[in-house]
């Protein structure tokens, strides 16, 4: 059972720049930094006892970074990432990202809710844009009662926050 379900705005969004540098993983100086921009939704999922099961991420990165990582990565130069293509990309953001958190943070009522890291990184390139899907396990268990804030990080240029805020009934 889905209980909340956030969309960033249907434009894209800018996603931490950082995260061009772990992924595209080019070598050598840098004058200027690229921007990425990402539509990005989450779904938090419910056990059937109303507890946070997981959350699930989808990242559509915009056509230009897209094809960054396509050169990139693009081992046998046929112009498409192949599934182990793709899944060298997954798992080199998979690996980077574990740091920032995957750029989600929760907390339930007050408290920080602790996030497994992702046991698979699914990628696809999909009409020219590269998407990756991943979900997050809480390492504890979760009753879904109270207030849950759902808060993902962006830089657009100065850091902001877009929160997604659900009240569930504390039965």
């Amino acid at each position: 059972m889905t209980l909340c379900t956030a969309q960033k705005p249907a434009s894209k969004i800018l996603l931490l720049v950082m995260i061009a540098g772990y992924v595209t993983a080019a070598p050598g100086p840098a004058a200027a930094h690229p921007h990425i921009f990402v539509n990005a939704k989450f779904e938090a999922v419910a056990d059937p006892d109303g507890n946070l099961a997981e959350v699930r991420d989808v990242w559509r990165f915009d056509e230009v970074f897209s094809s960054s990582v396509m050169l990139d990565f693009d081992k046998n130069a046929n112009l498409k990432l192949d599934p182990a293509e793709l899944a060298a990309v997954a798992d080199t953001v998979r690996n980077s990202l574990a740091q920032y958190n995957y750029y989600i943070n929760i907390t339930m009522n007050g408290k920080t809710v602790a996030l497994a890291k992702p046991d698979v990184f699914h990628g696809a390139y999909e009409d020219g844009s590269l998407v990756l899907s991943f979900s997050q396990k809480p390492k504890q268990k979760t009753a879904l009662k109270g207030v849950a804030v759902f808060i993902t990080l962006e830089v657009i240029p100065a850091p902001t926050e877009a929160i997604s805020s659900s009240e569930f009934p504390a039965s």
